[in-house]
């Protein structure tokens, strides 16, 4: 048996686009986004708190979260108009966050890697990620 916990962080508006879309998403366009990642830990394996995971200390990831995302400009690594954006970022025009890629699938995967190169303790599994893209729509990315 398993316990499972989630965690949301609510709230970040920032702007991105996918220059390979035939559509209106190649244009530099924002959201508001949400972020959901689940810890699981087995029956008998809780910390000491019987905590999967304590979630007053997810002070750190909150802190990443608005560094990387809170009124950002998420551009992919191949956008072909990368020096247009570095450009204005060293303007003071945008704040660049530059990503593998800035889909939603993108950032959940991005997200992921992030949390799971932390120490989350002893039988603590990162689960999953969920972007949540507005309040419609949501990519998951997960073991």
């Amino acid at each position: 048996m398993t316990y499972t916990i989630s965690k949301t962080f609510l709230g970040y508006p920032f702007a991105h686009r996918q220059p390979k879309h035939d559509g209106h998403c190649s244009l530099i366009h924002g959201h508001n986004w949400d972020f959901t990642i689940e810890l699981s830990a087995p029956e008998g394996q809780l910390a000491e708190n019987d905590f999967v995971y304590d979630f007053g200390k997810f002070a750190w990831l909150k802190t990443w979260f608005t560094d990387m995302f809170d009124h950002t400009c998420v551009i992919n690594a191949t956008d072909p108009l990368i020096e247009k954006f570095t450009t204005m970022n060293s303007e003071g025009l945008i704040n660049l966050k530059i990503v593998p890629s800035a889909s939603a699938e993108g950032l959940a995967k991005l997200i992921y890697d992030h949390i799971s190169k932390q120490d989350l303790g002893t039988d603590v599994t990162l689960v999953s990620v969920t972007v949540h893209e507005d309040y419609k729509n949501q990519a998951k990315y997960s073991i």
